[in-house]
This record gives structure tokens, C-alpha cells and sequence, in this order.
């Protein structure tokens, strides 16, 4: 503010050259504070317009220019000025302030702290043969510790930890040890082993699982491809509102494959999934297949499985969207 009443006033008129020394020694130091400031705060261009400014006014190596330029320039400096003035006196906090960095490596700390206890805790109830415990274990090593915690993430120790679980019965193990032999990490990809526990966990109405288990026999992987036992279990998720396997399940009644042929049941599973949780690109395209689908059916029966939506949405406490 000192600086941009300085430039007015050089504007008005004539003055001694100490007046002018002055001032370019203030203009100058202020802005090269404030584009300290500013960079420090991620704004990059306030940052080259205070550095432009420093070096315009500076002292040490003055720009030679008529006084009546040197008016305008002091002028329209100083406005700019009065205006970065009122923005600072009535800003929002800048962005990315340094305290930010003290507040996130203390919360990363104490993450990590709080991974090394829950580790330890379940290590002991693991160790005692606690399902649960195991469970848990498995999930901590496929994270791994943070900057203050030396555990690294482990896949292998992931997977035994899941299997001691697993061959307990514990459903949400075998389903992610399952999805550990599908990917191959941990353990050798194994398409069969991943059906293996994809079933034990479905039989026990795991609704992962239902869906891996679904897109195994549609593919053929681990097990003979087989669109019928795909849709028998990929029904049971999308009656427990999975988006993905109602969309699987419309595709098959689309097309016909391991059920006959339905384009209003298609309609009703495709219209259902398209307002759940879907992918943007996901949801627009499974909203042209229903409408694919729509053309096949008479206005009287789109009617009928459009009612039937609505109840589906009723009846779950949802609306399409």
C-alpha cells in the first residue's frame, strides 16, 4: 500500500530525485518479497508480474524512459497495486500454505503409527487362529506401512495370512484370496484356484465373489465356459443392487445367452444398472444398449417393465437417476 500511494503521488508530477530513488528502492523490495510469496504459494502468475515489476523499478540498473511514460507507468502500477492490496487485505488464504506440510507429514505419522498397532494387535489374534484377525492381517500387508512404518506391502504374506483365514470359512478371505490367484499377485495366476475360492465365498452370498465367479464361466476362465451358470450367478449380485453384474445380466438377456432371449427383462436389468454405481462412460453407454433394447419392445410392454423399474427403486430406497 506505501508503494502504491508513492506511485500516485510520482505521477502527479515533478519531484526530487531522491523522491524517485526512493520509491524504486520500495517498489523493488516489495516485490521481490511478494514474488517470493506468491511462487511459495503456487500462484506463477502474480509471480512474474511482481519479478517484472522489480526489475522494471529497480535501482541498481535503472530502465531510461521520458518522464511522461515513467508517468503512465507509475500510474497504472500504482492502480495495480491499490488492487493487490484489497486482495490480500480480503483473501481467501493462499493456497498450499507451509503449515499444510507440517500438518501432513504429522497426520502421515500418525498414520503409520496407528498401521503398526492394528498390525501388531492382529498379529497376536492371527497367530492365535482368528479368522477375523488373519483376515485383517492379510489386508494391512497388501497396503504396507507409510514413511514412518518399515512394513512394506507383501502380497505373499497377503495370501497366507488370507489362506489361514480361508480355509477357516471366513467368506471375505476366500474372496480375496480368490481375486489374489485371478491376478497373480502373491501367488502363481491361477484361474481354477480362483474359482475354487470364488465359490466357496458365493455359497456363502458373498456378493464379490457372486460376481467373479459370473464373469469366470462367461469367460471361460478356470472353468468351462458356461453363459447359463454366468447368469445364475451374476443374478444373485445384481439382486443385491451391483451395478456391473445387473448390466452383465441385461447383456445375456439381450442377446440370449444362457437364458432365452428377453428384451424386456434385458430393459429392466440395463434401466437398473444404469443409475448405479457406474463409470460415466459406462452409464451413458449402458443407457444406449437399453434404449437399443426399448426399440424391440411395444409401447404397451416398455410400459409395463418401466412400472416395474419403478417399484424396483421403491421397493431399495433409490430413484433412477
Amino acid at each position: 500500500m506505501l508503494g502504491a500511494v508513492l506511485l500516485l503521488i510520482a505521477a502527479t508530477g515533478k519531484h526530487p530525485y531522491g523522491f524517485h530513488m526512493v520509491l524504486r528502492l520500495v517498489i523493488t523490495v516489495g516485490a521481490v518479497y511478494w514474488a517470493w510469496r506468491v511462487y511459495k504459494a503456487g500462484q506463477q502468475v502474480w509471480t512474474w508480474i511482481f519479478i517484472a515489476v522489480a526489475l522494471l523499478l529497480n535501482p541498481f540498473l535503472p530502465v531510461r524512459m521520458q518522464r511522461a511514460q515513467w508517468q503512465q507507468i507509475d500510474l497504472y502500477l500504482g492502480i495495480l497495486l491499490i488492487g493487490w492490496s484489497g486482495y490480500w487485505l480480503f483473501r481467501e488464504p493462499l493456497t498450499r500454505p507451509e503449515s499444510n506440510f507440517a500438518r501432513d507429514m504429522e497426520q502421515g505419522r500418525k498414520w503409520s503409527e496407528e498401521q503398526k498397532r492394528k498390525r501388531e494387535w492382529y498379529r497376536r489374534s492371527a497367530e492365535q487362529g482368528d479368522a477375523y484377525a488373519q483376515s485383517e492381517l492379510g489386508c494391512l500387508y497388501t497396503i504396507g506401512g507409510g514413511k514412518d512404518d518399515p512394513a512394506p506391502q507383501d502380497n505373499t504374506q497377503a495370501a497366507f495370512w488370507w489362506r489361514k483365514a480361508a480355509e477357516q470359512g471366513y467368506a471375505p478371505a476366500q474372496y480375496n484370496l480368490g481375486l489374489l490367484y485371478y491376478k497373480g499377485q502373491g501367488v502363481p495366476q491361477d484361474y481354477a484356484q480362483a474359482a475354487f475360492w470364488w465359490r466357496k465365498a458365493a455359497e456363502q452370498g458373498n456378493a464379490d465373489a457372486q460376481y467373479g465367479l459370473g464373469g469366470l464361466y462367461c469367460e471361460g476362465q478356470g472353468v468351462p465356459q458356461d453363459y447359463a451358470q454366468a447368469a445364475f450367478w451374476w443374478r444373485k449380485p445384481a439382486e443385491q443392487s451391483n451395478a456391473h453384474a445387473q448390466l452383465d445380466l441385461g447383456t445375456l438377456y439381450s442377446k440370449g445367452q444362457g437364458v432365452p432371449q428377453d428384451f424386456a427383462e434385458a430393459y429392466f436389468w440395463l434401466d437398473v444398472a444404469a443409475a448405479g454405481k457406474l463409470s460415466a462412460w459406462l452409464a451413458e453407454q449402458t443407457m444406449k444398449d437399453r434404449d437399443e433394447v426399448a426399440s424391440h419392445l411395444t409401447p404397451a410392454d416398455l410400459a409395463r417393465v418401466q412400472e416395474r423399474v419403478r417399484q424396483w427403486f421403491e421397493a431399495h430406497q433409490a430413484k433412477p437417476q
